[in-house]
């Protein structure tokens, strides 16, 4: 594989976020873009609020009304994601963290990054 494109706000609801993106730096694949990143100062988990109907593709089932779920979601550490990469010889490409603010607080915030091997 030459490229992988990750959107990352999936790997939050993992129950270690870094375990796959640990997995991915030591494959050694040349380019790896993580996109839509959950990205924090610090670790943190909650409870991400969503309804049904926002979830899935298709028609909206309507017996199943539109309830509020949640899912638990687990912020990433933007300095873990980088010690993870750069310790493993990739420089960043791009760098767009810090785009808009999350929902989660101050501490949060989104971002993409491209990283290559050297």
């Amino acid at each position: 594989m030459d490229v992988l494109v990750c959107a990352c706000a999936a790997i939050g609801t993992c129950d270690n976020p870094y375990a796959p993106l640990q997995k991915v730096a030591e494959s050694g694949i040349p380019i790896v873009a993580l996109t839509r990143n959950n990205f924090s100062l610090r670790t943190k988990i909650v409870a991400q609020r969503s309804r049904l109907s926002d979830n899935g593709v298709g028609k909206h089932i309507e017996r199943y009304g539109n309830p509020t779920i949640y899912y638990p979601n687990t912020s990433i550490e933007k300095t873990m994601v980088m010690n993870i990469f750069l310790s493993r010889d990739y420089e960043v490409l791009i760098d767009t963290s810090g785009t808009a603010s999350g929902i989660y607080g101050s501490e949060n915030f989104s971002g993409d990054i491209v990283f290559a091997k050297k």
